[in-house]
């Protein structure tokens, strides 16, 4: 046995067993492993990363028409088609929600004209707070509009306070210290999430605060004149 070090870890790597998935569990190179090596019901199967690819295109095209073993998968085409999916179904389901407000609304006033009142000002502010993130350079996600659909909930509350001092006598000054109050309470929580770094919890944040403001002021406009 050779006394130099390197020697001897190249005789104790000759010696040692070969190098499998198994023996490389629990450390990172196992994790990157993992990731590239599967077995499914097919079969054992590889992924092979491709990048500084310049005509993807072509290199799918060469790879449909080869070996039927081998498929190409353009993960940013699929990521993009993806996300797209989801944010059509995310404003599907914002439509039926708003439609919901709206019917509940409805049988609860029980009167059309004053259902309006409370939700038009609300459904306005809301596409104004939308408008105004997109203008400030910022792609509306699927958080955007779980958000904004939490933005007409809260609207619609400052709707109910605002409609119910039109049909209390008395009620003005409780109902704008009311949503003085509920208003401040809700920029205070969500302006602590719209200082995240974290950019679920900044959207959320400063999507809610952009869109209690514009409630605020949507239902200042329509209700506290009269």
């Amino acid at each position: 046995m050779s006394n130099n070090p390197f020697l001897r870890d190249v005789d104790a790597a000759r010696a040692a067993p070969a190098v499998t998935a198994e023996s490389l569990a629990g450390t990172a190179l196992g994790l990157k492993v993992g990731a590239l090596l599967g077995r499914d019901a097919d079969g054992p199967y590889a992924v092979v990363p491709l990048r500084g690819v310049a005509a993807p295109q072509a290199v799918a095209a060469r790879v449909g028409t080869g070996d039927p073993a081998v498929a190409w998968l353009d993960l940013r085409a699929a990521s993009t088609a993806l996300l797209g999916a989801y944010r059509q179904q995310a404003l599907v389901a914002t439509a039926g929600g708003v439609a919901l407000i709206g019917l509940m609304l409805l049988v609860g006033l029980r009167d059309a004209r004053r259902t309006l009142r409370v939700l038009v000002p609300v459904l306005a502010a809301t596409f104004a707070a939308a408008a105004l993130i997109v203008a400030a350079g910022t792609a509306l996600t699927l958080f955007h509009l779980v958000a904004l659909l939490l933005v007409v909930g809260i609207g619609v509350n400052y709707g109910l306070f605002a409609d119910r001092a039109h049909a209390v006598e008395g009620e003005g000054g409780r109902a704008v210290r009311t949503l003085l109050v509920v208003s401040a309470t809700t920029l205070c929580a969500f302006a602590t999430l719209a200082v995240s770094g974290i950019p679920v919890l900044h959207a959320l944040g400063t999507t809610v605060c952009a869109g209690v403001l514009a409630c605020l002021a949507a239902v200042a406009l329509v209700h506290l004149p009269a």
